[in-house]
């Protein structure tokens, strides 16, 4: 039901934790008539939503003539025949811009943008060398809400990056809160050799970094479970992917889990479901259509 789709290679923004520049090489993007012509290819082997992926899939299209940006590979792909969803992947949040925001408006796009966060302290941003500052991502989670019909806003959060103390710590857990994701995937950091965070000495503790993942993680999925909630009482537009133990489970077009009773010819097109309740942050629910 769902394909991805590379449209990007490679990266040299170089955080100081990330080896992958140095192994998957600079960035590079995929001819969008080769994009568009796959694209075609993916919605007649039957597939109903195509992700967007790149490495830095940000930058697409910089090194193409033009230049291209990430927003004409959107308004691009979304336009191809059958295509029921396009979603992006990652994108750094300094890398949203006007120019996007609008291409994400189609109805074929999905209100969804995985902004990685990483730290919400400045300091340890700057270690990271991420180039924003946590109120610089959070005025862009506020301009996407203000831009896009009430968009889902996941994101990635490191804990225990070295010199991470227990204030920077507290300061991540409340950019979390202020910015309201409705899901979080975190980790621990885990030194990469060849990296500059590698070098570094002030290492955090294991045990400190196992309870700090635990914190984000009770966060996240007390997050989860109230942006699930606020759908209770609506209808949605579901894409189930599968049918186990006679009931169906899929997502919503804003990246909710859902369930549902069903047959098997329900999975791999778009239905309607009226969501009637949630549990630990996945919609149960009655399909309507289908």
């Amino acid at each position: 039901t769902r394909a991805v789709l590379k449209i990007q290679e490679g990266c040299d923004h170089h955080c100081s934790y990330c080896i992958v520049p140095s192994v998957r090489g600079p960035k590079r993007s995929r001819p969008l008539e080769d994009a568009v012509k796959e694209a075609r290819r993916l919605v007649d082997a039957g597939f109903a939503e195509i992700v967007l992926t790149g490495i830095h899939l940000g930058k697409y299209g910089v090194d193409l003539d033009g230049p291209l940006q990430l927003a004409d590979a959107v308004r691009a792909i979304s336009a191809v025949d059958g295509l029921e969803r396009l979603r992006l992947s990652s994108i750094k949040a300094d890398e949203v811009d006007d120019d996007l925001l609008e291409a994400m408006r189609a109805p074929t796009v999905c209100p969804h943008l995985h902004l990685p966060l990483q730290s919400g302290d400045d300091r340890v941003l700057e270690r990271m060398e991420r180039g924003y500052t946590a109120g610089q991502f959070l005025d862009t989670v506020e301009w996407a809400r203000d831009a896009l019909d009430r968009p889902a806003i996941t994101t990635d959060v490191m804990a225990g990056f070295p010199g991470e103390t227990d204030e920077m710590f507290e300061n991540t857990l409340e950019v979390c809160r202020r910015a309201r994701f409705s899901r979080i995937h975190v980790f621990p950091f885990s030194p990469r050799e060849g990296t500059k965070a590698a070098q570094m000495s002030d290492r955090v503790h294991s045990r400190v970094k196992k309870r700090r993942c635990r914190r984000l993680r009770e966060l996240a999925e007390q997050m989860s479970a109230e942006w699930a909630g606020s759908f209770v009482a609506e209808r949605v537009e579901a894409l189930f992917e599968r049918r186990r133990d006679g009931r169906l489970d899929g997502y919503t077009t804003r990246y909710a889990p859902i369930e549902a009773e069903g047959p098997e010819e329900l999975v791999g097109a778009p239905v309607t479901v009226e969501c009637i309740s949630q549990q630990n942050g996945t919609l149960r629910g009655e399909v309507v259509e289908g």
